[in-house]
């Protein structure tokens, strides 16, 4: 089984690619909907969630065992995550207007745009995983203990904690970003 950190890195170099591909003004269109949707994690995600376990509870009588419950709440914002990574990259994007930077200068800020980006959601995704401890070890899908480095980069460098404080004004300069530009 490939470790978790080497997993990380590989997404984050395939998004690097495709932001080479794609161009810096189209990925910093996809950079927005990744932070607003951090950003609302972090503002509501958690309400949000016991909201919809009190509705469930309610219609359903039943309430979600721990580790079963961990594993459909890690899922609940795996998926979100997903959808909103969808969309950003197939639907109607939200494409600064302008043309990219010529020459390499261009090729450059694509790729770090498109590293970020990978960073941001893969990144998120993994956080998710640490956050409701990996419950989905019991679909066979990853194996404790992590290593150190995977440790090191869990607790410390992963998007909502190095970024939670900054999100409302990351929303705020991007969205000022797009108007301007």
């Amino acid at each position: 089984m490939v470790p978790i950190e080497i997993v990380f890195f590989i997404v984050i170099a395939i998004f690097g690619l495709v932001g080479l591909v794609r161009g810096f003004l189209r990925e910093l269109g996809v950079t927005l909907p990744l932070i607003v949707l951090l950003w609302a994690y972090s503002a509501l995600g958690e309400r949000l969630l016991r909201l919809v376990e009190g509705g469930m509870a309610k219609a359903a009588g039943y309430s979600l065992p721990t580790t079963t419950g961990d594993l459909v709440r890690c899922s609940f914002f795996i998926v979100t995550l997903i959808f909103v990574t969808f969309i950003a990259y197939q639907g109607e994007t939200l494409a600064f207007g302008g043309s990219d930077p010529p020459g390499i200068q261009g090729w450059l800020l694509a790729l770090l745009i498109g590293l970020v980006n990978g960073y941001l959601i893969a990144g998120t995704a993994w956080y998710y995983l640490a956050h409701y401890n990996y419950p989905i070890q019991t679909l066979g899908m990853i194996q404790l203990p992590l290593t150190p480095l995977a440790q090191a980069i869990a607790s410390h460098a992963l998007p909502p904690d190095v970024l939670g404080p900054l999100l409302p004004f990351l929303v705020f300069f991007l969205i000022i970003l797009r108007i301007i530009r």
